[in-house]
């Protein structure tokens, strides 16, 4: 998905936002169907989301977003696919945003407990205590988001989830 809107930074400049995308008839389509627009404030790249922290090295980037759908049935998590959230490449994306307050946010849709489960131990195993938040998840929503924070102090201003 395409994330994109009023976003700002420091001294209200508007923040440049890249995606990645690895098919570019997704970029079209977003082009021709949602007035997707390319410009210097926000650019689509085609390649592959596994090589994002090889894309943005040396980079400022603040945030990193991963919302990647898999068509993998039968694995009790439909999003991302496991290699997005494996702590190898969760390194490589805390290691890519900025030291003091970068931030990596992961789309998850699992049906299955544990599936979710393992996503929060890896980002705990990557970013530490303290540092992730989790939203809460029900029986008709699959969808959470998990949060990595580069940064202390701000999962406690966000308040306690459920991880």
């Amino acid at each position: 998905g395409r994330v994109k809107g009023g976003l700002e930074g420091e001294g209200g400049e508007v923040m440049v936002t890249s995606t990645v995308e690895l098919d570019e008839r997704v970029r079209d389509i977003a082009e021709e169907f949602f007035g997707y627009v390319r410009s210097e404030s926000s650019v689509c790249l085609i390649d592959d989301g596994m090589n994002v922290s090889k894309i943005f090295h040396g980079r400022d980037v603040r945030a990193v977003m991963i919302d990647v759908d898999s068509k993998e049935e039968g694995v009790g998590m439909a999003c991302p696919p496991e290699c997005f959230v494996g702590v190898e490449y969760l390194e490589g994306l805390r290691d890519t945003v900025r030291k003091e307050g970068g931030v990596v946010v992961v789309n998850v849709s699992a049906r299955d407990e544990s599936m979710w489960r393992l996503v929060v131990s890896r980002f705990l195993t990557v970013f530490g205590e303290g540092r992730v938040w989790g939203s809460s998840g029900s029986e008709e929503e699959v969808n959470r988001v998990v949060v990595g924070f580069r940064c202390e102090g701000v999962v406690e201003a966000l308040g306690e989830e459920d991880i």
